[in-house]
C-alpha cells in the first residue's frame, strides 16, 4: 500500500478522496456516494421535530468532508471531496478487516508525520523570525533556506509564518526564475497549452514523461512539483508551447 499524500488546504490538513479510494480498493464513484451518505446523516441530524438543534450538538460535514473538484483528462471537471483526519476516521470505521487495517495504519502515520514537519517548521522559524529587531541579510537567507527545503504542502503554512515575523515574501523568493520558476508556472503553463493549443492532458504527459494525474493535479493547484521537477516541466511545456506557436503561425502565413 503506498503513501498517503497529505496537504494543506488553507490550514486544514487533508487527503484527497481520489487517493482515498485508491488505498482501499474501491471505485472512487462508490466512495463519494459513501461520503455523501455520511453527510446526509449529519445534516439530516442537525434538525429536530422539536426545532433546529443547538449549536455545540450539531455536526458540520465540511469537518470531516469539504467539497472540491478535479479536472480529468478531457479537461472536464469532477467531484471530489478533500477529508480531513476526522473523515478518514468515519472511513475508516466503517471497514472491517485488512484493508480498514491497513488505511487505518497509512492516514493515522501520514497526518502525524506532517504534524511533526509544521511543528518542526515553527521550531525553526520562532528562533529568530518573530523577534522584533531589523532584519538582516542573514535572516534573509535563513528563511529562504526554510522555503527551499519546506515541501509543496507546507509551503503556504510557512510563508504565513514568515510573514508574521516580518518579511517581505516577495524579498525571500526573488529567487532567478530561469533556475528557479514558481511551481504555480507549471499550471499556467498546462493551461495554456490545452485551452490555447489544443493539447490534451494525456498528450502532454507523454510529452514531459509526467504520469497523467499528477499533471492534472498540477493544472488544478491540487499539488505542487517540487523545485526541480518544476525547472524541467516548465522548460519542456515552453518548448512544447513555442513549437505550437511556430506551426500556428506557419500555417497562417501560407
Amino acid at each position: 500500500m503506498n503513501e498517503l499524500q497529505v496537504f494543506l488546504h488553507g490550514n486544514t490538513e487533508v487527503v484527497d478522496s481520489r487517493e482515498v479510494a485508491r488505498m482501499v480498493e474501491k471505485q472512487h464513484k462508490h466512495l463519494l456516494r459513501d461520503i455523501q451518505g455520511y453527510i446526509d446523516v449529519m445534516e439530516n441530524s442537525n434538525q429536530s421535530k422539536f426545532g433546529p438543534v443547538s449549536t455545540e450538538s450539531k455536526f458540520g460535514p465540511s469537518d470531516f468532508f469539504i467539497p472540491s473538484t478535479y479536472q480529468d483528462s478531457k479537461g472536464e471537471a469532477r467531484p471530489c471531496y478533500l477529508l480531513t483526519k476526522k473523515g478518514c476516521d468515519m472511513v475508516a470505521n466503517k471497514m472491517t478487516g485488512e484493508k480498514g487495517v491497513l488505511f487505518t495504519a497509512a492516514y493515522i502515520t501520514a497526518f502525524e508525520r506532517m504534524r511533526e514537519c509544521i511543528q518542526e517548521q515553527e521550531l525553526s522559524l520562532d528562533a529568530y523570525a518573530v523577534e522584533q529587531r531589523a532584519l538582516t541579510t542573514d535572516d534573509y537567507l535563513k528563511a529562504a533556506l526554510i522555503v527551499s527545503n519546506c515541501k509543496n504542502e507546507r509551503l503556504p503554512y510557512v510563508l504565513n509564518f514568515l510573514e508574521q515575523g516580518g518579511f517581505s515574501i516577495p524579498r525571500v523568493e526573488s529567487i532567478n526564475p530561469q533556475l528557479y520558476p514558481s511551481p504555480y508556472a507549471v499550471g499556467q503553463l498546462i493551461n495554456e497549452a490545452i485551452k490555447e493549443y489544443g493539447f490534451t492532458t494525456t498528450q502532454l504527459a507523454e510529452i514531459t514523461g509526467v504520469n497523467r494525474v499528477l499533471l492534472s493535479n498540477y493544472k488544478t493547484g491540487i499539488r505542487l512539483p517540487g523545485n526541480t521537477r518544476a525547472a524541467y516541466l516548465v522548460r519542456v511545456l515552453t518548448e512544447t508551447i513555442d513549437r505550437a506557436k511556430a506551426n500556428r503561425n506557419a500555417s497562417v502565413v501560407v
